[in-house]
């Protein structure tokens, strides 16, 4: 059972960098910064996937990345996200605060939820952020697809979109879920 998809981006559905990586990417102008940004090919594909399975207004991006970049990847990129579907660095940092001795302590956000899906390139021990703001910290090994570092290097016979797709679909129709990991 799936309540709302949501997707990182950098190293998972991009590859952003500061020099330019001699083939086709979208450059991102931000006020301080340019990014050079490689799109997965199949990034589009797999976010309509996920919006055809749960219904557009369940499908989000969550991001370590600040907003105004995460915003211009989105808009460049052509993936559609209205700006109350994309949660950034920003969004996370209102529903964390510094405990005793050096530790974070977490209140979950509105969209908490244990039948939240996330897709990311990060192992779940670092991505401790993401999983409370989605409210996954019972669910994560069912809940969270790790999926291999995505560098801008398109191979054929990469796995990723049928191997998402096939975990989307299992986490949709089940109720008693597998761990899964690519």
């Amino acid at each position: 059972m799936i309540k709302s998809i949501y997707w990182d981006i950098d190293e998972t559905l991009i590859h952003s960098s500061i020099e330019d990586p001699n083939q086709n990417h979208l450059q991102i102008d931000l006020p301080d910064d340019r990014y050079y940004t490689i799109v997965r090919p199949c990034a589009q594909r797999i976010i309509d996937f996920s919006r055809d399975l749960v219904g557009r207004e369940n499908v989000f991006i969550l991001t370590a990345a600040t907003t105004d970049y995460v915003r211009a990847i989105n808009e460049k990129a052509g993936w559609g996200f209205p700006n109350e579907q994309i949660f950034a660095r920003e969004d996370q940092e209102k529903y964390s605060y510094r405990g005793a001795y050096g530790g974070t302590q977490y209140v979950d956000p509105p969209q908490a939820h244990p039948d939240n899906v996330l897709i990311d390139n990060l192992p779940p021990r670092r991505n401790e952020s993401k999983i409370a703001f989605l409210g996954i910290w019972n669910t994560c090994h069912e809940n969270y697809l790790q999926v291999r570092d995505y560098w801008g290097v398109n191979f054929s016979d990469d796995p990723f979109e049928e191997d998402v797709k096939e975990f989307l679909i299992e986490r949709f129709e089940s109720q008693c879920p597998a761990i899964k990991t690519i």
